[in-house]
């Protein structure tokens, strides 16, 4: 039988679909805090994203005589690897039919069901990956100067998430605290804020969703247990980051893809997705080489560096939009 091009298996779009509910679904896109960026749209292994660094000096008075030194436009780039990702899924004849459903249901409607809440995670947990790195308390190059430590160590008694430590935390935004949304903290923080301070803790309806909000000195609570954490016992140390809209950014270089295939010899359908994508923090970059990172290598520290070539006190805290918080 004579080969068909009609024979190749073509990848489908679907992202119109599961880019929605992605955006509903994902606490940190859903909160405004990432910015989607079209910086891998040229192709390449990197995405390189405009940034502008903070601008600090004072105006300089016209007096008609003095001739003043011009400054130059602080333009620089964030630089992230494109993480090329794969979810290989298959479906053995009659599994649709034990789970009840209609003979005529589509296996890649199935797969689709699923695709939002998957891919959500994939991207969140890339974000936190990269954030894991950057407050790395050896080498993250944001650990001396976006993070607050209250954690202590055995045989001192712990020090554990308050209302008071946030604000301590959120101190080292400066000026710009006022523009933080979000605080993401591991469960066991979450446990301790409840417990010390329920009374500040508020809940938000949110249109679509049967879970309301949760909010602490106004920021929106997200809880996840992928944060950086070290240690054991009472005095095990946990790491929570406040968040700055816009403070996160995601670029796609190809949109979430399926790919359908059937394998008669089991007999079952093969379904795989891809995306290829970019997830970072504003104001840092990627500083090696290496392409296509497993996420493990988004976490190891000594990959990232503050993207301003010589930043200051002031510029980080208005370049930078994340601080992290770590107690017991």
């Amino acid at each position: 039988m004579p080969f068909d091009f009609g024979d190749l298996v073509i990848p489908q779009p679907v992202t119109d679909v599961w880019l929605s509910r992605v955006s509903q679904k994902s606490p940190f896109i859903s909160s405004g805090l990432v910015t989607i960026d079209d910086s891998a749209a040229g192709g390449g292994n990197f995405a390189a994203k405009r940034l502008r660094d903070e601008d600090t000096d004072g105006a300089l008075k016209i007096d008609g005589v003095t001739s003043h030194a011009a400054s130059t436009i602080g333009a620089v780039q964030d630089y992230a690897p494109i993480l090329r990702r794969v979810r290989p899924r298959i479906i053995p004849d009659g599994q649709l039919a034990a789970e009840g459903r209609l003979s005529g249901s589509s296996p890649s409607a199935v797969v689709l069901e699923q695709s939002a809440a998957y891919w959500t995670r994939e991207a969140d947990d890339a974000f936190l990956a990269v954030l894991s790195a950057l407050f790395d308390e050896t080498d993250g190059c944001l650990f001396a100067t976006h993070c607050k430590t209250l954690a202590t160590a055995s045989p001192s008694a712990p020090v554990t998430m308050s209302y008071a430590a946030i604000l301590d935390a959120l101190a080292l935004a400066g000026d710009s605290v006022q523009e933080y949304a979000a605080l993401a903290l591991h469960s066991k923080q979450w446990k301790d804020l409840q417990q010390e301070a329920a009374a500040k803790i508020s809940f938000q309806s949110i249109t679509g969703s049967p879970v309301p909000a949760t909010y602490c000195a106004n920021l929106r609570i997200v809880v996840s247990d992928a944060l950086p954490t070290s240690g054991s016992g009472p005095n095990a140390v946990y790491t929570a980051v406040a968040f700055r809209p816009g403070s996160l950014w995601l670029a796609t270089q190809q949109p979430l893809q399926e790919w359908i295939a059937p394998d008669p010899s089991i007999p079952a359908l093969r379904v795989s997705e891809s995306w290829h994508f970019a997830a970072s923090v504003e104001g840092v970059k990627w500083n090696v080489a290496d392409y296509n990172p497993a996420n493990a290598g988004l976490r190891t520290a000594t990959n990232w560096v503050k993207t301003a070539p010589t930043p200051t006190a002031l510029t980080d805290k208005r370049t930078i939009g994340v601080v992290a918080l770590r107690t017991n």
